[in-house]
């Protein structure tokens, strides 16, 4: 009855130790104020599917296989289990196996012989720390919520892969396209030129109209070296990306046009559901849970350390008779640690706990913040990249349009070289505006996809 009352007792204390994780308050809009029209759609787990390029496809899938990010991720994953495995071996006793055998020899005294005792022995000893307070607990708990935070991080980089891959891959698009449009308007303004030098020959341009011509043709002559230095510098970066060498990586030219490209129309989820979908708003909590079961530890190794210890074998003078009933021994033992004075310590140690666990309070409330924040910017930038892409269609179609209403007008002697040079270089900004646009738009639909979280949906009910 005692025994029980004692046992009773512990377990009341215990619950005054630890304290449950609760979670805490976050704030959260009724409504998306850069989206129209709100629906329960969210991205899927291979959105990087819905552009229609299969390049682009191939690329992602073997980053996701092959980057060393992502990898390093997942060796972290193994540290973090490896690491809860050993915090979850302190809930179970531990046994060990000692066996030995000596030979020890006394000096002779006067008048006697030299005195020589054997010793054999072989005994198992197990120890069991009694978990009253809960501390091995919180220890495991604090492990397993980091074990949890390593998983969400994974999920984060291969997000953020994912879309690096991506972004890059346009990027490098855009360049190439750019750079053929800067090759193509050279070629034109060399035509051109050398149109001009035999006009001039005739006496029908003079020295002026060529030398404009001439400093057009330089200018976009030297506008060619940085776009395609851009464009090696976009394939080098993906061939990091997805675990090669530079030189390895051999992209084909098939989908070099970006209008080959499908810019998809993504509709955001409720934002009440936003935090679910985002494994960096996942990982902060973990990080967050962790930080509060580690202050249980701390105010836990305030209380007594109770553990006990069992130990049995053989021991024999003789080996051959160490296995004998009269070598049986054991012993039994309960030892009880009570922390007394330590000089502030282990109250140091709950505050820090504490000072930590705040500090993950605010990061977590920083990714809340940020989520929304992220999703906010990425859904505004869509939709006004998307209005921006539609007028530099229409910007181009009118600059191609004025272009070659010059040219022919100043065939047929109606304007000078001028109206042409600027009707030209109204031209080249167009085509290079418009390549960017295309390029912004269809980054801007990547962006939107990664702050929803890119189709990935934490499912434990504690987040």
């Amino acid at each position: 009855m005692k025994f029980r009352s004692v046992l009773l007792i512990c377990l009341s204390l215990t619950a005054c130790v630890g304290t449950p994780y609760q979670k805490p308050p976050t704030p959260v809009p009724q409504a998306w104020s850069s989206a129209a029209a709100v629906s329960q759609n969210w991205p899927d787990a291979d959105w990087w599917k819905s552009f229609n390029s299969p390049q682009l496809s191939a690329l992602i899938t073997e980053a996701r296989a092959n980057n060393y990010d992502i990898k390093a991720a997942a060796a972290r994953i193994r540290q973090a289990d490896a690491q809860l495995q050993i915090a979850g071996a302190s809930l179970f006793p531990s046994v060990d196996l000692d066996a030995s055998s000596g030979r020890a020899q006394s000096p002779a005294k006067s008048g006697s012989k030299k005195s020589v005792v054997n010793s054999n022995s072989v005994a198992l000893a197990a120890s069991y720390e009694l978990d009253i307070w809960g501390k091995n607990q919180s220890i495991i708990a604090s492990d397993q919520a980091l074990a949890n935070a390593s998983r969400y991080d994974k999920a984060a980089i291969d997000l953020t892969v994912t879309a690096s891959v991506a972004n890059t891959y346009l990027d490098w698009l855009a360049t190439t396209a750019r750079v053929k449009i800067a090759q193509d308007n050279l070629a034109a303004s060399q035509r051109l030129l050398q149109s001009y030098q035999h006009r001039q020959q005739e006496g029908l341009a003079s020295d002026l109209d060529v030398a404009q011509q001439e400093n057009l043709v330089a200018t976009q002559g030297a506008a060619v070296p940085p776009l395609v230095l851009r464009a090696q510098q976009d394939k080098n970066a993906l061939a990091v990306l997805v675990g090669r060498l530079p030189e390895a990586l051999n992209i084909p030219d098939a989908e070099t046009n970006l209008a080959n490209m499908i810019a998809p129309n993504v509709v955001p989820g409720l934002p009440s559901e936003l935090l679910r979908r985002r494994p960096d708003v996942a990982e902060a909590e973990a990080n967050l849970i962790s930080a509060h079961e580690n202050i249980n530890a701390a105010r836990a190794a305030l209380f007594p350390d109770i553990t006990l210890t069992v130990e049995g074998g053989y021991a024999s003078a003789v080996l051959s008779g160490l296995f004998k009933p009269g070598g049986e021994f054991f012993n039994l033992g309960a030892d009880l640690t009570q922390p007394i004075f330590h000089a502030g310590a282990l109250t140091g140690a709950i505050q820090l706990e504490k000072a930590l666990y705040d500090e993950q309070m605010q990061n977590y409330g920083k990714a809340v913040i940020s989520a929304f924040a992220d999703t906010e910017n990425s859904l505004a930038a869509n939709t006004q990249n998307t209005e921006q892409l539609k007028d530099n269609v229409q910007v181009t179609q009118t600059a191609q349009h004025a272009y070659d209403l010059s040219q022919q007008q100043f065939n047929a002697g109606i304007v000078d070289i001028t109206t042409v040079l600027n009707t030209q270089r109204s031209l080249f900004s167009a085509q290079d505006s418009l390549a960017q646009a295309q390029l912004a738009r269809l980054q801007a639909a990547v962006s939107v996809y990664t702050s929803l979280g890119g189709g990935w949906g934490f499912k434990n009910k504690s987040l």
